[in-house]
């Protein structure tokens, strides 16, 4: 993923456009006549004719929009919406990269280390899982999927050492047996790690660093609103024009020249790209559609 990133990125510095990090959005400007930019924690303001939002719809109605800038009804309908999330991450520094187990005769090693595996043997398996966390409880079963992305990033460590990466499902945002703390999470964590080892035996002897983040964690740090890597369950009422509200299917709202983006829009999280390019698309589309407009 790592490596996706880093070609948009320098794609769009290619074309000149001006990448800043570490800078959130305080609040998105808006007058009489539409959206006017976006201003930071610090004070400072972007102004622009047109505004895209890609974050969570929640942080946007909640924090970032004021009362006034679209019908109150449909920030109470898009906050309505639950956010429930399960998501758990492991990422493990290894000192050298184990072999897999039970990999057919004629499939190379290399080629399988550079794939993603997943972890989810049955559809019990899966169903288990999932109604595990519902109940608020971490089951026995864990699905997860991972890769290693050194294979394809190897600046992301300073020497020889790999990250092997891990998201684990289902572990509930509010365990029905008390809060996520650092003997949790170390413990679900290590759930893990013994699970990874029988398709990669040997693993936890080669690790030298690791990183475990429970729900709570991931969505303080990654601005993940209730641990839902989606922005939103991906189930039918909250899908095509219903994604996140019905004044916003086409990706526009009704505040001149702001567009949302995103996975909290149709058609939804993962990682296809397909909200940004619509949504990009209909940009376009109104700016061509301004330049063929008649001038007084």
């Amino acid at each position: 993923m790592s490596a996706i990133v880093d070609a948009l990125a320098g794609a769009c510095r290619e074309h000149g456009v001006d990448l800043r990090t570490g800078t959130p959005v305080a609040r998105v400007l808006h007058g009489p006549d539409g959206v006017g930019g976006v201003i930071t924690p610090t004070g400072e303001e972007f102004r622009a004719p047109r505004v895209i939002s890609t974050v969570n719809p929640h942080h946007l109605f909640r924090d970032l929009l004021a009362d006034g800038a679209m019908d109150p009804g449909i920030r109470d309908t898009v906050l309505a919406e639950p956010m429930r999330g399960s998501a758990f991450k492991v990422v493990l520094e290894v000192d050298s990269l184990p072999p897999y187990a039970g990999l057919p005769k004629d499939a190379d090693p290399e080629t399988v280390r550079a794939c993603q595996f997943r972890f989810g043997s049955s559809p019990r398996t899966i169903e288990n899982a999932i109604t595990e966390a519902l109940a608020g409880r971490t089951g026995d079963e864990i699905l997860m999927w991972g890769l290693t992305p050194t294979l394809t990033s190897p600046a992301l460590t300073p020497g020889t050492t790999h990250l092997i990466s891990l998201n684990a499902w289902h572990a509930p945002y509010q365990p029905q047996d008390g809060p996520w703390d650092a003997a949790r999470t170390e413990h679900f964590g290590y759930r893990c790690v013994a699970q990874l080892g029988l398709l990669m035996p040997g693993i936890a002897d080669r690790i030298v660093a690791h990183r475990f983040m429970n729900p709570v964690e991931m969505a303080a740090e990654l601005g993940l609103a209730g641990s839902n890597i989606t922005h939103g369950d991906m189930l039918p009422a909250g899908l095509f024009g219903a994604r996140p509200h019905p004044a916003l299917a086409d990706h526009r709202t009704p505040l001149p020249g702001f567009y949302v983006g995103g996975s909290g829009t149709w058609p939804g999280g993962y990682v296809t790209g397909t909200p940004g390019r619509n949504t990009a698309a209909a940009v376009l589309r109104d700016l061509a559609h301004d330049e063929q407009r008649p001038h007084p």
